[in-house]
C-alpha cells in the first residue's frame, strides 16, 4: 500500500496510512502546528517574484563585479609583462 499523503513510497507498518518520511511530517506538524509549519515552507521554499528579481540583481552585480575585476587584473598583468 502507498502513502496517504505522499502517494510515492509504501506505508511503514500494515496498519499504518504512513510512509517513514511523512509520518515525521506529521509529527512536525502536530509539534509546530500546520501554520508554523506552512509559513515556514512558504518563506524558505517558494520564492515570490519580488525575491525573485531581487536575486537576479544581486547575481548580476555579482557577476559584473567578478569580471571588472578580472579586467583590472588582466590589465594590470599586462601592463607588468610589458614591462
Amino acid at each position: 500500500m502507498v502513502c496517504s499523503i505522499c502517494e510515492v513510497n509504501d506505508i511503514e507498518f500494515f496498519f499504518g496510512k504512513y510512509c517513514k518520511e511523512c509520518r515525521r511530517l506529521k509529527h512536525i506538524i502536530n509539534l509546530f502546528s500546520l501554520d508554523k509549519v506552512m509559513s515556514v515552507l512558504s518563506c524558505v521554499l517558494i520564492v515570490n517574484e519580488e525575491t525573485q528579481l531581487q536575486q537576479i540583481k544581486e547575481e548580476l552585480k555579482t557577476e559584473l563585479n567578478t569580471r571588472e575585476y578580472n579586467l583590472r587584473k588582466k590589465k594590470n598583468k599586462d601592463k607588468d609583462d610589458t614591462k
